[in-house]
């Protein structure tokens, strides 16, 4: 699996990655082989719901509006999803309450395993982590 990270264009955060077949177990290309890591956005939360589901992640529908303001509110760049052209590919939700930092949930979508597109979630997720200032003495 090889990995070019850079800052996309308009200089935000997001990174874009090659999602490359080597050494995958899964035989199908995603529908593109360019993958962006950006901030999740309102707009997505149906297309998360859409994501989580088959995953296996519980959630209570109408309450993800809600909890995707309150986690964009405090630490906007902690929620990301991983987009393939206009398809979420994955996502990742990390939290942080300024002493503990951790990975709520991380899924990608079936169609789209064994591209490394999880592992490059959970790297953008720690390393953003990381870079979290404590907010306890």
């Amino acid at each position: 699996m090889s990995a070019a990270l850079s800052l996309a264009p308009d200089g935000s955060q997001a990174c874009l990655f090659y999602a490359m077949r080597l050494g995958s177990y899964n035989d199908e290309v995603p529908t593109s082989n360019i993958v962006e890591i950006r901030p999740a956005r309102l707009d997505d939360a149906r297309a998360l719901t859409a994501l989580w589901e088959p995953c296996g992640l519980s959630f209570v529908t109408n309450d993800v509006v809600s909890e995707m303001q309150a986690c964009i509110r405090l630490h906007a760049e902690l929620l990301m999803v991983a987009t393939a052209g206009l398809t979420i590919a994955g996502s990742v939700w990390a939290t942080y309450d300024g002493r503990r930092r951790w990975v709520q949930c991380l899924a990608v979508d079936p169609g789209f395993r064994g591209h490394g597109i999880g592992s490059a979630l959970l790297i953008e997720a720690e390393r953003r982590l990381a870079n979290l200032r404590s907010t306890c003495s």
